[in-house]
């Protein structure tokens, strides 16, 4: 990760012209699995301590083997980064479903709800200043006028990357206040 931040314009969205996800119809929710893990940032963790659900929170995170590593080299440089060893993530029930997840199945976090959530299932390439639209998600529709829509998405992918970025100059130069606002104490040790 460089630490320089993105600004949305510049950025190339490579989602099909009007392809929009559609939750309401998803029989396959992504908030289940060790693949659907989410990472928090430091806001994540401050809104989850202000909404009282600090019972999300953990560092007991899913293992990946070799092979599923070697196949999916995004996940392999996600699980090899400083953020995945330092930020805690939302908790899974023992079925690996996000214990964020309402008995319907529904976020109950919403409209609260992590970054990375939010911006699901957009995701930028940050090298590359490209926005896409993640194959993990299989519930969508393509419809014209929803232009300001896929912009949004893509606006939150980029929000959310250049999220990490704040992280990291926050962790590295005000640590001590960090602390005294209480989000230390989710935060794996540094080296």
């Amino acid at each position: 990760m460089h630490l320089r931040l993105i600004p949305f314009e510049g950025v190339r969205i490579l989602a099909p012209a009007g392809k929009i996800n559609d939750c309401s119809c998803c029989s396959d929710i992504c908030c289940v699995g060790p693949r659907s893990t989410v990472l928090l940032r430091l806001k994540d963790i401050a809104t989850l301590l202000d909404l009282g659900r600090s019972d999300l929170l953990t560092t007991q995170k899913p293992r990946f083997g070799e092979d599923e590593q070697l196949s999916h080299p995004a996940l392999r440089r996600h699980l090899a980064s400083d953020a995945w060893h330092t930020f805690p993530v939302l908790r899974q029930d023992s079925m690996g479903a996000c214990a964020a997840l309402s008995r319907s199945g529904q976020c109950s976090l919403y409209p609260h709800w992590p970054l990375s959530c939010a911006r699901f299932p957009y995701s930028l390439h940050a090298d590359e200043r490209e926005v896409f639209f993640s194959k993990r998600c299989e519930s969508y529709w393509i419809r014209p006028g929803v232009d300001q829509r896929i912009e949004k998405m893509a606006r939150a992918a980029v929000e959310s990357y250049n999220e990490r970025i704040r992280d990291a100059v926050l962790l590295e130069y005000a640590r001590d206040r960090l602390g005294q606002i209480g989000l230390l104490p989710f935060l794996a040790e540094q080296p």
